[in-house]
């Protein structure tokens, strides 16, 4: 299992464009996902629940991820989150 811990820095935050980036990544590959911000967690692969957390630039989550392709798939949720 895989951990990372970010500050969202996107200047929209995770808005529906960027929930929706999220899980088109998200959707590639079979590892499980699970998003937690301030005690709420999800299977991040829904855009509705994405967009239930209200995440907002400065907020900080944390990305849990297990199976087999779950580096690859925290790769490239930096790419998309580490993007300003």
């Amino acid at each position: 299992m895989s951990k990372r811990n970010f500050q969202i820095r996107l200047k929209e935050g995770l808005n529906i464009l960027n929930c929706m980036k999220l899980t088109g990544i998200i959707s590639q590959f079979k590892a499980n996902f699970l998003l937690k911000k301030r005690g709420g967690s999800i299977n991040a692969r829904s855009i509705i629940d994405l967009l239930s957390l209200e995440i907002v630039r400065g907020d900080k989550i944390t990305i849990l991820a297990h199976g087999d392709d779950e580096k690859e798939m925290l790769l490239g949720i930096e790419n998309l989150l580490g993007k300003d």
